[in-house]
């Protein structure tokens, strides 16, 4: 909520240089986003588009009830560069290994044309009483305090600033700062002492910078470095292609002969891992950090799924639920992929 306050407050900061504002609303935005284009004769609504589940249900509804009311709906692809239906087999069927579709997907990059859209500022209208007006209020109007205000007596308690500060400034200065280290991004990123990963991914995540900002980065260069960070960015989008496609796996395996797998279920072990307290250094390091941050290094994320799955034979269902509380980058495609891969259970997973 606070990375989502402060990177309102900044759109609202800009958006008061041109006479205009946010709108806030608190609700469902199926109800929500209807009244407001019904009490603001709204002709029409612009949005883009996501692919797991919940967004793809929400986004339907909205755009069946703003038509029932006589308003124009436009959806763009934003999220990532190539949508899950535009990288498939030749027989049309989504591709189920990564490597393959990693050839896919360049391929199709090399060929792919961008698309500019002219903006202007000259015609937004006036949004008063905008509760987002400054931090305090926003997070006043939604029921929190400051995170990150740091408390004398407990100087611990507050989020690092370092990282989660929200907005595409931040987002930006933060690819800038990685722009300087990427060369050594494939061999430093294997060791979570020295912090050599990009640190993007909630800026992503929350819509704060853009995969093309982060796709100009990658192929600014051919460094092994620049290289290795590309494909992490394909992977990004194999996720979404899967999800899109096969969203059972939400719940379920990917691979059909694992779907049902008992995991012996042990509470105490389970507590264990959650609050970093297993006995094993690298695991504990790497879960309190997460729950003090809310991030947690990609190699650590690996090993801590592995070990959760495959050491305490816990299901991984529940460890991909304790990291959507935790992660203030969480995506539900990545996430559930991630976890899927290192417990051996999804697509083109680790044995």
């Amino acid at each position: 909520v606070q990375f989502i306050a402060e990177s309102l407050v900044e759109i609202q900061q800009t958006l008061i240089q041109h006479n205009s504002g946010v709108h806030i609303r608190y609700g469902n935005p199926i109800d929500e986003i209807p009244k407001l284009v019904t009490e603001l004769a709204i002709n029409a609504v612009y949005f883009n588009r996501d692919y797991t589940t919940y967004p793809v249900n929400r986004d339907s509804s909205v755009h069946a009830k703003l038509e029932d009311i006589g308003c124009a709906v436009h959806s763009f692809k934003d999220h990532v560069m190539f949508e899950p239906h535009e990288i498939l087999k030749k027989d049309g069927t989504p591709y189920h290994v990564f490597t393959p579709y990693s050839h896919a997907w360049r391929l199709a990059l090399q060929t792919t044309t961008a698309e500019n859209y002219p903006i202007t500022l000259r015609n937004l209208g006036p949004a008063k009483n905008s509760p987002a007006g400054s931090l305090e209020k926003l997070l006043a109007f939604a029921g929190f305090a400051d995170c990150a205000a740091k408390s004398e007596d407990h100087p611990t308690d507050s989020h690092q600033k370092l990282y989660t500060r929200g907005g595409s400034s931040a987002g930006l200065q933060q690819l800038k700062t990685f722009s300087t280290s990427i060369e050594n991004y494939e061999t430093a990123r294997d060791f979570p002492a020295i912090d050599q990963t990009s640190r993007l991914s909630v800026y992503i995540r929350h819509g704060c910078i853009s995969i093309r900002d982060m796709l100009t980065l990658a192929l600014s260069d051919t460094t092994i470095g620049h290289e290795k960070w590309l494909t992490e960015l394909i992977w990004r989008e194999f996720y979404q292609m899967i999800f899109f496609h096969y969203p059972e796996v939400h719940t379920e395996a990917f691979q059909p002969k694992f779907k049902g797998l008992k995991f012996p279920t042990d509470e105490v072990l389970l507590a264990k891992w959650k609050t970093g307290q297993t006995g094993f250094p690298l695991i504990d390091a790497a879960m309190r950090c997460l729950n003090q941050t809310g991030w947690m290094h990609n190699r650590l994320r690996m090993v801590v799924a592995s070990f959760f799955s495959k050491i305490m034979l816990l299901d991984w269902k529940r460890g991909e639920r304790y990291f959507s509380w935790k992660l203030l980058d969480y995506e539900l495609a990545s996430n559930n992929g991630g976890w899927q891969w290192a417990a051996g259970i999804g697509c083109d997973a680790a044995p």
